[in-house]
């Protein structure tokens, strides 16, 4: 149990540390603090805490920085490319977009973030995860108990309050789409689908009325998750995202 435990807790390191590298990075392309970095709501990112377990477990025995750099790429690349596949399928939403970025395949991934993987995956194995391995093995187990209970909670009940809320936000969406489209019943007859290209004057109020009625969750998730796109209501997001001030 104690191993697993530890497992856990360096899950959650790399999560945090994740997180905060996303923070850093995206705050000064965006040129204001971006916080909310992941997709859930806490400050952890499972992402990297899954790409640094893979390497710790899959390329751990590498030796050769060289051969370790490359096998970083491409261990990295592919958990990010099917993360980033699955999150569109299952929820039809993007939370980054390499789109235009050199090298980028389907937006998923790009060359510059394989680079960032391959340095990261050196620096992990070569000197980050030695000392956090003993940092580990130093704690009492009844301490590794208590902590990595405490995170597993709060991280599993952030898991699932976010996919319920995410679930719960693209219901909100599809029915903002039917309010804004004039498909809701008493719109005048107006069934047709508005072009892309600009929403008609009458429905410039609905589009604020909307804007309202969004959650502080949802206003959080627009404004501070970067590239935070729908899959299916793209249109509408970016709109929501102008008349919260939030569009990039």
């Amino acid at each position: 149990m104690i191993p697993i435990c530890q497992f856990f807790l360096w899950f959650m390191f790399y999560n945090i540390v994740g997180w905060i590298y996303e923070t850093l990075v995206c705050s000064i392309q965006e040129k204001r603090l971006v916080f909310n970095r992941g997709f859930l709501a806490g400050p952890y990112c499972p992402i990297y805490g899954s790409g640094a377990l893979l390497d710790v477990f899959l390329l751990g025995w590498i030796h050769n920085p060289v051969l370790l750099f490359f096998a970083g790429m491409l261990v990295n690349c592919t958990l990010e490319y099917l993360t980033g596949w699955a999150l569109e399928e299952i929820f039809h939403a993007k939370w980054w977009d390499y789109t235009g970025w050199f090298l980028n395949i389907k937006g998923r991934i790009c060359f510059w973030g394989a680079l960032a993987f391959g340095c990261m995956s050196v620096l992990l194995i070569k000197w980050i995860h030695p000392f956090v391995l003993r940092t580990t093995h130093l704690l009492p187990p009844l301490a590794v108990y208590i902590i990595a209970g405490v995170l597993f909670v709060i991280f599993v009940t952030d898991f699932v309050l976010t996919n319920v809320h995410i679930a719960q936000f693209n219901d909100k969406l599809k029915d903002f789409q039917q309010r804004i489209s004039g498909r809701v019943t008493g719109e005048k007859g107006q069934n047709e689908v508005y072009a892309k290209a600009g929403i008609e004057p009458e429905n410039n109020k609905k589009l604020q009325e909307i804007t309202e009625k969004l959650s502080l969750r949802e206003r959080v998730m627009l404004k501070n998750t970067f590239s935070f796109q729908s899959t299916k209501y793209t249109d509408l997001v970016d709109r929501l995202k102008d008349n919260l001030g939030y569009k990039q």
